[in-house]
């Protein structure tokens, strides 16, 4: 069985995916890890943010789709000064214009000179955006610390391979209020 909410997965099995291993998403630890399983964890992350009512995932995953649009970006202006840089042609500087890209055919060098200077700038900027992801996940959660301090709180034991993740998120929320 695979376990596609928190109201159902231990939240044991919810830290060692976040850490990285899916396997814990099945209830048996065995089956294939594919691309499906990381669609349902992406799914259980988003749940877990909602109830948490934490936006930081959601702004974390924006960030990332920017990474990729900016690489992708990068790439593809990178190829073309590639291609400028062995012959000028005239369907790549079409593709240049598409871009947004001024390219004067007169003045070839300088073209080339600022076309590199807009890879290095898009480079940049990515690294900006890698640095502020990795400042936002920097944090650890130490289940086990919290789990004791639920405990101390409620006077009760708790087993992590059996609390849902669910059941987490609302003794966390009650440890916050007081309660």
């Amino acid at each position: 069985m695979i376990y596609t909410s928190i109201d159902f997965l231990p939240i044991y099995n919810y830290i060692k995916c976040s850490e990285g291993d899916l396997k814990y998403l099945y209830s048996d630890y065995q089956g294939k890890i594919d691309s499906k399983l990381v669609d349902t964890f992406e799914t259980i992350q988003e749940e877990f943010s909602d109830r948490m009512n934490d936006k930081t995932m959601k702004l974390t995953r924006e960030k990332l789709y920017r990474i990729i649009k900016l690489n992708i970006k990068c790439e593809r202006l990178q190829n073309y000064l590639i291609l400028l840089a062995i012959k000028e042609d005239e369907d790549v500087i079409k593709w240049l214009k598409d871009e947004g890209f001024k390219y004067d055919s007169k003045d070839r060098l300088s073209s080339l000179k600022t076309l590199q200077g807009e890879i290095t700038n898009l480079r940049n900027k990515i690294l900006e955006i890698e640095m502020t992801i990795e400042k936002t996940t920097d944090v650890k959660l130490d289940i086990f610390d919290v789990i004791a301090q639920i405990e101390k709180a409620r006077g009760i034991a708790i087993d992590p391979h059996k609390l849902t993740t669910a059941q987490f998120i609302s003794y966390i929320k009650d440890l916050k209020h007081g309660k």
